[in-house]
């Protein structure tokens, strides 16, 4: 998820940070939460199979952890977008497509 403001101040394309968010909901692609949210430092260490969370949060540009506030309300938009469409159509034509395995890896 990417952050667009925080504290009502929109936060300009290079400023904005991604972060991993846990919701009690689904959310899907082009939603807008407006939400408290608490931020937490990823730390990593190695697991036993060699998973190095911090490092694959690097990789993947991901700035943070984030969870919403406990016991605050949240706000969910649907916007529909051209991604979200382009990625719609696409799920829908190969849903039942015996080569679907290989289009998504």
């Amino acid at each position: 998820m990417t952050i667009l403001s925080i504290n009502g101040e929109k936060l300009s394309f290079f400023e904005r940070p991604s972060v991993k968010l846990y919701t009690p909901v689904e959310l899907t692609m082009g939603d807008e939460l407006q939400a408290l949210v608490h931020l937490a430092p990823v730390i990593g260490v190695r697991n036993q199979v060699g998973f190095d969370k911090e490092q694959y949060y690097f990789a993947h540009r991901i700035s943070a952890e984030s969870i919403l506030a406990i016991g605050s309300h949240f706000i969910v938009r649907s916007v529909d977008n051209w991604q979200a469409t382009l990625h719609q159509a696409v799920v829908s034509a190969t849903e039942n497509s015996p080569i679907k395995v290989i289009i998504w890896r």
